[in-house]
């Protein structure tokens, strides 16, 4: 067992060799059954053979045989006689307005331009200037603030910045809770 465990090492594996003897062994038992079936195929050919056709009619439903009947006399209708109305000749005047009915067409009066005059004196014209506010808008009016120097020199440490109105500050979560509106960031910051 001992000797075993120097070849169980991770290298490579041996080059494989090659398998002739069941390569050849493998495509000549296909090669002779192949031929063996096309061989088969040949000496029995399958003849398809027609039969005579079978017809047989299933009644579904029972259909009494139809009776035979006389057609119906053919009635011969005398044919109408058409009496033709004496044409009429058109009269000419029968296709015109009586003159009595006739409205005469009344002529259309001269329609004229009208006529342009120019005034002799002209108007004057009022000049259109736009109205002025009464009082103008100004800008820059802010006061600038102070420009003397602070008179507070502290140290940065003890300078107090946010702190939510605490003295001593407050703790970083609590405060964050507090600008949330939780009910515990509240109390954290304004004891009751």
């Amino acid at each position: 067992m001992d000797s075993q465990v120097p070849l169980l090492t991770l290298g490579i594996l041996p080059e494989p060799r090659a398998r002739w003897q069941k390569f050849v062994f493998s495509y000549g038992v296909q090669t002779v059954l192949c031929a063996a079936a096309l061989i088969y195929a040949i000496a029995h050919p399958d003849m398809l053979e027609i039969q005579d056709p079978d017809y047989q009619v299933i009644g579904l439903v029972n259909n009494p045989l139809p009776v035979p009947q006389q057609p119906a006399p053919v009635r011969a209708l005398p044919t109408p006689k058409i009496k033709l109305a004496e044409i009429i000749p058109q009269r000419p005047e029968a296709m015109r307005v009586p003159t009595e009915l006739r409205t005469p067409k009344k002529p259309d009066p001269e329609v004229q331009a009208p006529k342009v005059q120019l005034a002799a004196k002209l108007d004057a014209i009022p000049d259109a200037k736009p109205v002025v506010p009464r009082a103008m808008v100004k800008t820059n009016v802010f006061s600038n603030g102070s420009s003397a120097t602070p008179t507070i020199a502290a140290n940065p440490s003890k300078v107090q910045t946010g702190g939510m109105g605490d003295p001593n500050g407050c703790d970083a979560i609590l405060g964050f809770a507090f600008v949330l509106g939780t009910e515990r960031g509240i109390r954290a910051t304004h004891p009751v």
